[in-house]
């Protein structure tokens, strides 16, 4: 089998994967992104569409992080392992360096994609609760009941960018136009950093506890060298475990940075940190952990269960020779 199509598996393995477990996982990341925001706002049910706000433009994403995921991690973990000798760097340091080289890859792809989804939520609570600039729930009144070390002010940050108050519209495109006309460019790469950061641990994390996971069950438990559907399943959801456990306060200054009213708010991402901590407290960049874990486990457990699944399918159709090996 040549090299692309060895590709071929993990490509469309991974895009399916990624809009099934996008679709079915989002109204934890409606619940997650809405609780991590700097607004408060009623606990109170809202329309069932509402929860799958986002969707459309995450689905886009995925058929483009999965692609990037599965397949930059096989491309560079197979070019190290033939090109590197085992004694210069192991197993074990091949699959952390893939990791991190994936890890940058979806950085870059999922950005612009990010901060549109977190306004698409913004502005749906926002319109839902009447939420303007004299209400109790506006940003300015984020919550400051509890104080660490000080009472400190939060007083909006004068931009050093131009910022016109956002607009709370409706649709993907129409939600693309305003972040383009209140902030510009910029608008779609807010939280560059903690996302680049929050991306790299999440691969990290996941494709190495997945692989030795995958490796011990293998080795110890199976009689073949293909792991079941279901197994991926379960050893997905460990592994999105892990994930969440490591990673949810650079998820927390991850989605603060990309409100709309962020760059009134916090100069930079450690700034953004640094005034969650006093204002709310540690347990505060901790916010949105439960929806995370949920979506994050399900998510995972869905998108490595049917990658293993269409794996072994199509090695199967490649054997009985309904396609070239």
């Amino acid at each position: 089998m040549n090299s692309e199509q060895g590709l071929l598996i993990p490509l469309i393995a991974g895009s399916i994967a990624g809009v099934v477990q996008t679709t079915v996982s989002q109204p934890f990341e409606f619940w997650k992104t809405v609780s991590q925001l700097p607004h408060r706002f009623p606990q109170e049910m809202l329309p069932l569409g509402h929860y799958f706000t986002g969707c459309s433009i995450l689905n886009i994403c995925a058929v483009s992080k999965t692609f990037i995921r599965f397949g930059s991690f096989h491309v560079v973990n197979n070019w190290m392992q033939k090109t590197i000798p085992e004694n210069q760097v192991p197993v074990n340091g091949r699959i952390l360096l893939s990791s991190l080289f994936t890890g940058m890859m979806e950085s870059v792809c999922i950005i612009p994609f990010e901060n549109i989804k977190t306004n698409m939520i913004e502005n749906i609570i926002l319109a839902s609760h009447s939420v303007n600039t004299t209400n109790k729930t506006t940003i300015k009144n984020v919550s400051t009941k509890r104080t660490t070390f000080h009472k400190v002010k939060s007083p909006l940050i004068q931009s050093r960018f131009s910022f016109r108050d956002p607009v709370p519209v409706h649709g993907l495109l129409k939600t693309i136009k305003e972040m383009y006309r209140s902030r510009g460019l910029r608008s779609y790469f807010q939280g560059s950093m903690p996302t680049l950061f929050r991306q790299m641990e999440n691969s990290v994390v996941r494709f190495g506890t997945y692989t030795a996971m995958k490796q011990v069950w293998l080795q110890r438990f199976s009689n073949n060298e293909t792991l079941q559907s279901y197994m991926g399943v379960i050893l997905g959801t460990f592994s999105s475990i892990a994930v969440v456990s490591l990673t949810q306060p650079l998820d927390v200054v991850k989605t603060r940075m990309q409100s709309q009213w962020a760059p009134k708010l916090y100069t930079n991402s450690v700034n953004c940190a640094y005034q969650i901590f006093i204002h709310e407290g540690l347990p505060a960049l901790w916010k949105g952990f439960l929806p995370r874990f949920f979506k994050v486990g399900l998510s995972g457990g869905i998108s490595f269960g049917i990658y293993e699944y269409m794996e072994n399918f199509i090695h199967s159709m490649q054997r009985d020779g309904y396609l070239s090996s």
